[in-house]
């Protein structure tokens, strides 16, 4: 027992080095959340603001369209992390299946630069592209399937988001690609060898063997983007409608407002995303960790 719990120290030996600046950081974000949190309780001296009521929590919740906007936002988020992760797990299995070492540098060099291009420039790719005067519609006029701009439909401004989703996966994909690619990069080849020579084609090997490596991985690239897609108000801001908005647009709405009185609300707002992000974060990666198991159990029983 006491040569385990030595070698367990000395395996988190390396803590005792970054523990100065987890404090530190820690203390900024704990300041930070409870110093918005009573700001949100209107108590706000330098602006006159004594007053310690939940009027704003009030206010927000009581909102007409509040548990709509919620949920647009959540379903967005959702949807977007789910089919980016998706997409950028096979785009990484690719990769490393490719023979040609010329395509796998071509690939990689196109995710690294879709990764460092900024939320803006690709949203003003995307619209640029499947814009209702963008490259696609030119295209198709060009070629005579439709008659006029008007006929193409709106792909961009859509009132479900369509647009906002596009923007999250061409960011969110390479992401989870180059990291994924990494830990496959890692990996023995002799397992998916030994697995072809038993029969096994691309997919059942990425599925039984590449998956349970690549499960912790998985999961933590989701639950990255889905709590950055949740409070991202850059993208839902650009290419949103005006019904429904997500929680992250309306709070940017809060904070260019001119009334030093919407303060309160503003902070509520960023107080409510908060618990709502890590809600669901952590029953998404609950959720995320069952459905890795569930294969796991399921290759057992075969």
């Amino acid at each position: 027992m006491k040569k385990n719990l030595k070698k367990r120290l000395k395996q988190y030996s390396f803590i005792w080095f970054l523990l100065p600046m987890i404090l530190l950081f820690g203390i900024f974000l704990v300041g930070g959340i409870l110093q918005v949190f009573w700001e949100s309780m209107g108590h706000i001296p330098a602006l006159g603001m004594n007053r310690i009521s939940v009027d704003a929590y009030v206010d927000i919740v009581q909102e007409p369209n509040f548990l709509i906007n919620m949920s647009f936002s959540l379903v967005l988020a959702l949807i977007s992390a789910s089919i980016a992760t998706i997409t950028g797990v096979l785009i990484a299995y690719g990769i490393y299946l490719s023979k040609s070492k010329y395509i796998q540098v071509l690939i990689k060099k196109i995710l690294q630069m879709g990764l460092m291009l900024p939320y803006l420039y690709m949203v003003l790719l995307v619209i640029l592209s499947i814009g209702k005067t963008g490259f696609l519609s030119r295209l198709l006029y060009q070629l005579g399937f439709i008659e006029g701009i008007k006929e193409f439909p709106e792909l961009v401004y859509h009132p479900y988001g369509f647009g906002i989703i596009l923007v999250f996966i061409l960011k969110g994909a390479p992401f989870v690609a180059l990291f994924t690619l990494n830990i496959l990069n890692e990996i023995n080849t002799g397992y998916g060898e030994i697995a072809k020579t038993l029969g096994g084609n691309h997919s059942s090997i990425l599925l039984k063997i590449y998956l349970p490596f690549l499960s912790e991985s998985i999961v933590w690239c989701a639950s990255i983007l889905l709590v950055y897609q949740i409070g991202s108000f850059e993208v839902p801001f650009l290419l949103g409608t005006n019904e429904p908005i997500t929680l992250s647009s309306k709070l940017y709405s809060l904070y260019i407002h001119s009334d030093i009185q919407t303060i309160p609300k503003t902070m509520a707002m960023n107080i409510i995303i908060l618990i709502i992000s890590t809600i669901t974060v952590f029953l998404y990666s609950i959720l995320l960790k069952t459905i890795m198991k569930g294969g796991k159990n399921y290759e057992k029983k075969q």
